[in-house]
Formats: C-alpha cells, structure tokens, sequence
C-alpha cells in the first residue's frame, strides 16, 4: 500500500499537464499513487494522461469520467484512494520534487490531522511572482494562522480518516469549491501544523478561473460562505469564529470578487452593478458591522486601500489602478 495518494483532476490543460505530472513522477518519495481523474477533457489531455500510465503504470491510476466539474472529480478521486494520506494536486499547477516526502514526515512526526505548507504563485512562463507563506499575517493565535492560511485545497497533507466524514466532500458544479472544504476541515481537525516551506507551485494563467469572464459564477463565492456559516452553526462555533468568518468575507467576497468584477472588460455597467448589489446585500445583511472587523488591520497595504475605496464606492479608482497595473 502507498503511503500518500495524490488526486489530481484534469480538465482541458494539455499545454500544463506533463508538468505537472513531471513533478510528481520525480518525488523523492516514492512510495506513492497518483490518481488522475480525467474529467471529460476535449483536447490531447487523455493521449497524455494515456503516455504517463503506459511508462509509470506502478505508480498512476486513470480514471476517465463526464464532465462533472473540479470538486466532484476529487470526489471520484477519493474513492480510489488506498493509502492513509492523501495530497491534492491541480493539474495545470507542479510541486517541488521534495514536496510529498516533506509534508508526509511533518505529518508522521507531529501526528497530526493535516500539514499546511506555502506556496509559489508563477506566471505563464513559470517565472515567481509571489510567495505566500501559512502564517503570512502577524498574528499570534495558531488557530487563526490555520484559517487564514489560505482557504485551497492544495496546500496541504490530508489525514484520510479526516476525509471519511461525508460533509467534507467537495460540492460538485461550482466555483470555490475549496474554500468551504478547507474551513471544514479545519473544525473538523484535532490538530494541525504548518510547515513554513514553500512547496507548491500554483500557475495564475488567463483561462483558469480565477481569471475567467462568467462574472456570474463569482456569487458562487456566496454559496460557499453560507456552507461555512451552516457548519460553523452546526458545529457550535460560529460565534468563536464569527471575525474570523467575517474576515474571510472581506478579503475573498468584499475585496477580490468585487475587482474581479470591477476591472473586467467584457460585462455591461448595468450587469456589473446587478451583481456588486447581490454581493453588498449578502455582506449587510450577515456582517453588518463588517467595516470594524478586527483584522482589516492585517490586510497589505494595496488590499486595504482597494477596500476602504470600494467602501467610499470609488470604482472607478480600483479599474485605473488595476489597468495601469497589468500594463506593467
């Protein structure tokens, strides 16, 4: 039996996949399985996935399925699962050849439920263009570091036993899928460590979706966050967690949705305030006071200044400095 499984749903990425896959064929350890879930991709993504499996068919598995959407091909991902980890990987993203050994032995040492670790964000060239570390914020309260270390679900080594409970499958056909799984999993853990290493490789490419044009799926974003504020409730900590909940609003719904909203080019006024006054209507009437939330404080400086001008309702300031920006 493997020691970690490796889940890795794959859709329409035939440009990034043998990269991806490159990475993880060469880990030094290698007493692994990787799963490929083929999610009914259109281009050359099978003939590749087809390539890997005939030269390391003792360490891949295939499975081909319809298009189902990213947090249902984890699911099927995880029903092939035979080890007692398991780590997942987005397709167009690599890791370091030392990332699964590491995570696995911080793991094992520390007994814990899962591993967080940081990550690299690389352009299209896989050239650097940012690090992002677990405990980025100056904060001294573990339990917060954890939630705010970024809400993905590929940061991390997963205790499978974790994944037994059916409330922490992934919801199937929509957008950020992971960041009510990995707030889940959070409450869900007994414990947790970081490990302060940037281990994971995440491409920020045109066609992914955080970059996509369906200005619709960002409400998606609402979905996710009501999933979090049910279990929270059900759980009896949402009151524990209520700022750091509200934080999570700001700086994912508040901040990144509404740019993402703002600057793009392909949307009519009259969609876009549609969709801000769907976003500022969810916001009051779940965080009213969210403009007091403790850890705005927390937020780089660029991020608090797209947020009190969002506040103040100067978009016309957030496009021109994201249109001068991506100029650069």
């Amino acid at each position: 039996m493997a020691k970690v499984s490796i889940i890795v749903p794959v859709y329409n990425v035939e440009k990034y996949l043998e990269k991806c896959l490159d990475s993880l064929v060469n880990q030094t350890l290698k007493d692994i399985e990787i799963i490929i879930v083929n999610d009914g991709s259109t281009d050359n993504c099978r003939k590749i996935i087809d390539k890997y499996y005939t030269k390391y068919n003792n360490l891949i598995k295939v499975i081909n399925q319809e298009n189902k959407g990213l947090g249902a091909a984890r699911n099927t991902g995880l029903k092939l699962v035979t080890s007692d980890y398991i780590i997942f990987v987005d397709s167009d993203d690599y890791v370091e050849p030392n990332m699964v050994e590491e995570l696995y032995d911080k793991i094992l040492q520390e007994q814990a439920d899962f591993v967080i670790c940081g990550f690299n964000v690389v352009n299209e060239h896989y050239e650097l263009i940012s690090k992002t570390f677990p405990n980025k914020y100056e904060i001294y309260d573990f339990n917060t570091q954890m939630i705010f270390g970024n809400l993905c679900a590929w940061n991390k080594i997963i205790k499978k036993t974790l994944l037994d409970d059916d409330s922490l499958d992934f919801r199937n056909n929509v957008w950020y899928e992971d960041i009510d799984f990995s707030f889940k999993l959070f409450l869900k853990a007994k414990k947790m460590c970081i490990l302060p290493k940037n281990l994971y490789n995440y491409l920020l490419r045109q066609g992914s979706i955080m970059n996509s044009n369906n200005l619709q799926k960002n409400l998606d974003l609402i979905d996710a966050f009501n999933e979090i504020i049910n279990y929270a409730k059900e759980k009896n900590c949402f009151d524990k967690y209520y700022n750091e909940i509200e934080f999570l609003v700001i700086d994912h719904l508040y901040i990144s949705c509404i740019v993402r909203i703002l600057i793009n080019n392909n949307s009519s006024k009259n969609e876009k305030n549609k969709l801000l006054n769907v976003i500022f209507e969810y916001i009051n009437n779940n965080f009213r006071n969210y403009s007091r939330n403790k850890y705005i404080k927390l937020l780089s400086l660029n991020r608090k200044l797209i947020f009190y001008l969002i506040h103040f309702k100067f978009y016309y300031i957030v496009k021109l400095i994201f249109t001068i920006k991506n100029r650069k």
